[in-house]
């Protein structure tokens, strides 16, 4: 049963030539897409989302990095900081964005961003929306236009769309409410720049080090702000996890076997 009336009776669309099938509601600039690269692609995505703003492209940057289509040149463990924002912000859908993805699963993944970005555009869950005024203007026709491109797909594949929307309620409520390890996630991932910088001139050497720095709110890009009571094992926890590294790594003591040589 189709979640939308226009998911009816519908010809197949192309998603691979948006190009010449692409709905009027797409901005010129995302139908512009087309054809290049993965690299190319998101070259261009940050560029018109932060144009003349170098932090916020560093920010979108490790945004990014984390999404398998895309290679973006950052460090090894900023990759990993993305990859588990989206896993502890049920956002862990994104990972299915790959060369040759299936045209369902691909409506499935526009279906659920689609609604996000609903969201995201009505400042209803702005703690978490990385948006300012000028990239809501860029990216607020992309919400019709990609309800078009499904109406345009077969009806298979609108059905998808359309249900995967619908049950992005559930992603909604979880980033309404994220967890302190999901918030220090994507602190790390905002900041890494900021942390890459401060740790290569000796200022961040430890764990510690970053624990007090993420508390101090005017030090972060990230709109999650830390809970003040937050244990530094929980900062070591995530580090570890993510390969983040310091010049002085915490190390488990060893227990001593008294009594013995």
């Amino acid at each position: 049963m189709k979640s939308e009336p226009e998911a009816n009776n519908l010809t197949p669309v192309n998603l691979t030539d948006l190009s010449s099938n692409a709905p009027s509601q797409i901005p010129e600039w995302a139908a512009s897409l087309v054809g290049n690269t993965p690299n190319e692609t998101i070259e261009k995505i940050i560029s018109f989302l932060a144009p003349n703003d170098a932090d916020a492209s560093l920010i979108f940057r490790g945004f990014f990095s984390g999404l398998p289509i895309f290679n973006v040149d950052v460090p090894a463990w900023v990759k990993l900081a993305s990859e588990k924002t989206f896993e502890s912000s049920g956002l862990e859908f994104v990972s299915e964005l790959k060369p040759g993805v299936d045209p369902s699963v691909l409506l499935e993944v526009l279906g659920k961003a689609t609604r996000l970005l609903e969201v995201m555009l009505t400042n209803s869950i702005s703690e978490v929306t990385p948006l300012n005024n000028d990239q809501s203007t860029i990216l607020a026709p992309m919400s019709e236009g990609l309800k078009q491109l499904a109406s345009k797909s077969t009806p298979e594949q609108a059905a998808a769309f359309y249900n995967a929307r619908n049950d992005a309620k559930k992603i909604v409520e979880k980033l309404a409410q994220p967890t302190v390890r999901a918030k220090i996630y994507a602190s790390i991932m905002m900041n890494w720049s900021e942390i890459e910088r401060l740790k290569n001139a000796g200022e961040l050497k430890s764990t510690n080090d970053l624990h007090r720095w993420l508390l101090v709110p005017e030090n972060s890009n990230c709109r999650l702000v830390i809970p003040s009571n937050t244990d530094s094992r929980e900062i070591r926890k995530a580090c570890e996890t993510i390969g983040l590294s310091f010049e002085n790594q915490w190390r488990k003591p060893q227990s001593e076997n008294l009594g013995q040589e």
